[in-house]
């Protein structure tokens, strides 16, 4: 689970670093007024680094049994969550966030149960 939305930020975030006005992804022009903003690429520096970065380290954490994983994995659903939450606030809703607020709820939950194993 973790490795596929590791894949998709991994893309996300570079497509968005590789072209900054985010016309390679479809996002439409002007989706960053009122935001901080002026192009894509800090966000998905952001995403890249911090969404992608725990992400990763999660997934490495619970690959290779370590003490940290599971905590690393609940600590990187939290991201995912806080990522959403800020996306939404600058932006509004949009029916993919949707998709990805199920992803991190995914990850929080598997996590717990594999905490419980």
């Amino acid at each position: 689970m973790n490795s596929s939305w590791l894949s998709m930020t991994f893309a996300a975030a570079g497509s968005m670093m590789a072209d900054p006005s985010g016309r390679g992804l479809g996002f439409l022009a002007g989706m960053l007024e009122g935001t901080p903003f002026e192009t894509y690429f800090v966000p998905g520096l952001l995403l890249f680094v911090v969404v992608g970065g725990t992400m990763l380290v999660a997934a490495l954490g619970v690959i290779r049994s370590r003490s940290w994983g599971v905590a690393a994995s609940l600590l990187a659903g939290g991201v995912l969550l806080i990522w959403l939450l800020v996306q939404y606030l600058l932006l509004g809703f949009y029916a993919l966030q949707a998709l990805t607020l199920g992803l991190g709820l995914l990850t929080i939950v598997l996590t717990l149960r594999l905490q419980h194993k």
